[in-house]
């Protein structure tokens, strides 16, 4: 192998948009909402294409919007939500912040109405809303695109709430309230939003952390949880970082194990103890390892917590509607959330759409160039 170096290391998968939140992972909001006639949201962001590059086609021929509501919500008669996306034509590029597109339902390019009394959008449920109406155009790797919802009213008391991460970020992706006047209002959330194209292929704008519930688990006494790895490439790591909740004082094993849907073994240099005298509270914990450590290529591992005393110790994790949708977090179902119960064999988690909030830091990558040496 001929190993080069990464200056300063890349986290893998990628770091959500909370990293450094006291809450991590499970920081979600719905404070986003449209509760009357003409309201609407724009999420704002550049379109990353699941393949990295190229074009594809948003139409009506099998694209969709992929997204999660939130709670509680209130859609009878009488309402009309359209879903669906503005081009670039359509956005202000000179008046704000906070951005803007074109508002009204007629600005949309491509979209799907959710009517009142027909259709059902339930609280805390992800959601695919296949395009219906509008003219296709083509959507390049890197464009940049308005996915909104838009509220028709005549009567009651309609609230649709749209889930989205609370985490004071408000440049790109972006998004935007507008409400009576119009009155543009920005949000300092990151938008919870996956694109399916007419191919079948999936996109997102970038930035985006994709999830459809969070919650927690308590791992177990002598038990561990959590990612199954699998790298495509050969490659060191020298750190490593997870979300974890302890009920206080509680030793505890973190890292990288060999053999995990065989017989699991903590790699050399790959684990480290903690003692970390955790409040009740969900908190990142990031530590070195004492050494680097080398990842085969198509190899499992684990990225683990082992849990060494009868003191609760919970594993944050988040679930997606399908696991192809863990790519716009950052590598793609070969990383998913396994637990071993008394040290056996990891058994995969919610059939594979679920990941435990773990991260490593890969330090070098095998460029499979002989001479090449990054130290």
């Amino acid at each position: 192998m001929a190993f080069i170096r990464i200056p300063g290391g890349v986290w893998v998968p990628n770091l959500p948009p909370v990293w450094g939140s006291v809450a991590a992972i499970t920081s979600t909001t719905e404070n986003l909402l449209v509760d009357a006639d003409e309201e609407e949201i724009q999420f704002f962001g550049h379109v990353y294409l699941a393949a990295g590059s190229g074009s594809k086609t948003f139409g009506t021929s099998g694209s969709k919007v992929g997204w999660l509501p939130g709670t509680p919500v209130t859609f009878a008669a009488n309402s009309t939500l359209r879903v669906g996306v503005k081009k670039l034509a359509t956005i202000d590029v000179t008046t704000g912040p906070p951005p803007r597109a074109t508002i009204g339902a007629a600005a949309f390019d491509v979209y799907d109405d959710l009517v009142g009394g027909t259709d059902t959008i339930t609280a805390s449920t992800w959601r695919e809303d296949a395009m219906s109406a509008g003219t296709p155009f083509t959507v390049t790797h890197g464009d940049v695109l308005a996915i909104c919802f838009h509220l028709d009213t005549t009567s009651g008391s309609p609230v649709v709430r749209i889930r989205t991460h609370n985490n004071a970020q408000i440049s790109n992706p972006a998004s935007t309230l507008i409400t009576s006047g119009p009155t543009y209002s920005t949000g300092s959330v990151s938008p919870i939003l996956v694109l399916t194209f007419d191919d079948g292929s999936l996109g997102w704008l970038g930035g985006t952390f994709v999830q459809s519930s969070l919650s927690s688990e308590t791992i177990g006494d002598t038990n561990l949880y959590g990612n199954i790895v699998r790298m495509p490439f050969a490659c060191k790591v020298d750190a490593i970082a997870c979300t974890i909740q302890s009920a206080g004082s509680a030793d505890m094993d973190f890292g990288f194990y060999s053999s995990p849907l065989g017989t699991p073994a903590a790699m050399s240099g790959g684990t480290v103890a903690i003692d970390p005298h955790l409040t009740g509270t969900a908190r990142w914990m990031v530590r070195p390892l004492t050494e680097e450590i080398t990842l085969a290529p198509a190899t499992d591992y684990a990225l683990a917590v082992k849990q060494n005393s009868a003191t609760a110790i919970s594993a944050l994790w988040y679930n997606v509607d399908s696991a192809s949708h863990l790519q716009a977090n950052g590598l793609d179902s070969t990383c998913y959330a396994a637990k071993s119960t008394a040290g056996g064999a990891f058994a995969s988690q919610n059939s594979g759409k679920r990941r435990f909030g773990a991260w490593f830091r890969i330090s070098q990558i095998d460029t499979g160039k002989p001479g090449i040496v990054g130290g």
